[in-house]
């Protein structure tokens, strides 16, 4: 059961009625390479996003305006408007989906992890809206976004009238913008040039496992995450509550490497591979 089948459903967003669209990018002019095809500890810009999005939906789809479909193993739908920005991705993934939601994501976040769309859904799923973007304090990000499949003949509209501006999009939609949290801020650093390529290196990749009703609960048994160095276990919690509120209310221990733990402050991530969530143990 995914994270979108537990909230309230106030809109009913889904894994059976959700596409997640990955916009794969023009021709990368600063970074002098297509980013989607980038590496970052043996798996691409494109697998780390797929990898993303496989526990919210199956439904995936790329979306792009040079490559041709046989290149993928996934659908691709190409820009029916070409060098115009990001309003031209989110055309084509909405005249193209046959579901009622559409989550957008850009293939240039390689640190967005499941949690981030997670949070995202369970917020758009509680609050009427056509859109739902998420926003931090230096502005929205327009390539991290819920959109009603139903407002693509108005962006449509907006296209063919020469406004290509992803804000005068919002504006003519009933939009809902979703404050990041500051524990989430890390996994939308756009990654645009070399040296922020190089920086990538300040994080470490790793597994955070669940088992028992913290599983049932989250609706996975494991999640991929690539954090920042600088975490401890304890702001790992924080983060992985703040995406999971119940977790607050359930008793839980952690493993870290196999080893059972009770002070979460002192272990950096730096030096872990696995972290595990178990329920209170029944005795016999």
């Amino acid at each position: 059961m995914d994270i979108a089948t537990q909230v309230s459903k106030h809109n009913g967003i889904s894994s059976k009625t959700l596409t997640a669209g990955i916009v794969m990018g023009g021709s990368s002019s600063r970074m002098g390479t297509d980013k989607y095809n980038l590496e970052l500890h043996g798996k691409t810009f494109l697998e780390r996003t797929i990898q993303a999005l496989q526990t919210i939906t199956q439904n995936i789809v790329l979306n792009t305006s040079r490559r041709t479909p046989e290149a993928f193993s996934y659908p691709v739908v190409k820009d029916q408007y070409v060098d115009i920005g990001p309003l031209a991705g989110i055309h084509a993934l909405l005249q193209n989906s046959n579901t009622p939601f559409v989550v957008v994501i850009s293939c240039d976040l390689p640190l967005l992890s499941s949690l981030h769309i997670d949070y995202l859904i369970s917020k758009a799923n509680s609050v009427n809206g056509q859109a739902y973007v998420f926003r931090n304090p230096s502005g929205h990000i327009p390539l991290l976004a819920v959109f009603r499949t139903s407002v693509v003949s108005a962006i449509e509209s907006q296209i063919e009238s020469g406004q290509y501006a992803f804000r005068e999009a919002l504006a003519q939609l009933d939009t809902v913008y979703i404050d990041m949290p500051e524990e989430l801020a890390f996994g939308v650093k756009n990654i645009n040039t070399q040296q922020d390529y190089q920086n990538l290196e300040k994080n470490k990749e790793i597994t955070v496992r669940y088992f028992g009703q913290i599983e049932e609960y989250i609706g996975t048994s494991r999640h991929q995450l690539y954090i920042p160095n600088s975490f401890d276990l304890t702001a790992l919690k924080k983060l992985l509550q703040t995406v999971y509120p119940k977790l607050s209310d359930l008793s839980y221990s952690m493993a870290v490497d196999q080893k059972m733990i009770t002070n979460t402050n002192t272990k950096r991530i730096q030096s872990v591979k696995e972290v595990a969530l178990f329920p209170p143990f029944s005795g016999g």
